[in-house]
């Protein structure tokens, strides 16, 4: 929802760009799997007969690639804390989530709406059952009533284990190993590509997007982003219009 718009199109100013600037460090930070980035990259005849050329922070963190889908590293879930995760999102029978693995993705509870979203953010899924084994990176509960994503932070909460929350958007929450966010998973991948002093332009548009901006020297925001968002961000960016990487590479010097 950052770089694309609704519609699953990234501006053709920011096409462009991506295609072009070989000479721009371009790095992505999403909570979508390597198979959601390629499915909007090949939407937008974008490195369809390739790999992806940049580094990648996907699944918010845990999960790193290099240049052109390297695998470089991933921090699964404590089995045990995996274990009560579950036991306690399978009380939320009406919500529906998805399970990461490093490569695969595995549904829980799935309903229309999961379904539909599972289609629009390119997620190949196998349904979970109590015979699946399965060493998570992440999970990922969706629900058009906020109120009850947050009764699922609550109950993870109440158990007092060591794992990362957030809402990406308004019906998405999303939990983590503990000290997985895209702020720690970025940090890690500019030490292994030798980019640790180099300044961060960053831009987000939801709640796991927050730790990178305490890591950026300017971060920006599309004006589809929840207000809160848009207040925290330096820069506020009519996505529509010029897209979003322009203004980040004119004051990155790059423009």
């Amino acid at each position: 929802g950052t770089l694309h718009n609704e519609h699953d199109k990234i501006h053709p100013l920011d096409r462009s760009l991506l295609a072009s600037r070989k000479d721009v460090p371009f790095i992505i930070t999403t909570g979508r799997a390597v198979s959601g980035i390629k499915g909007v990259f090949e939407r937008n005849e974008l490195f369809r007969s390739g790999d992806i050329p940049f580094p990648i922070v996907a699944q918010n963190g845990a999960v790193l690639y290099k240049p052109h889908e390297e695998f470089f590293d991933h921090c699964p879930f404590d089995p045990d804390i995996q274990h009560h995760v579950i036991n306690t999102i399978r009380n939320f029978d009406f919500i529906t989530f998805f399970l990461f693995e490093k490569s695969d993705i595995f549904v829980l509870h799935e309903n229309p709406l999961g379904a539909y979203y599972a289609q629009f953010w390119y997620m190949p899924t196998q349904p979970y059952t109590n015979s699946t084994k399965l060493s998570l990176t992440k999970i990922m509960g969706l629900s058009d009533d906020a109120q009850f994503l947050q009764e699922v932070a609550d109950s993870i909460s109440s158990l007092k284990m060591e794992v990362e929350t957030s809402f990406s958007l308004d019906f998405l929450l999303e939990i983590t190993p503990p000290g997985i966010d895209k702020g720690n998973g970025l940090q890690k991948l500019l030490h292994v590509l030798d980019l640790q002093d180099a300044k961060i332009f960053m831009a987000g548009d939801g709640g796991n997007d927050l730790p990178l901006f305490n890591l950026a020297s300017r971060s920006y925001s599309p004006t589809s982003s929840s207000k809160n968002v848009q207040d925290l961000a330096d820069v506020t960016i009519n996505r529509d219009i010029s897209g979003v990487l322009s203004h980040m590479l004119i004051d990155a010097g790059y423009l």
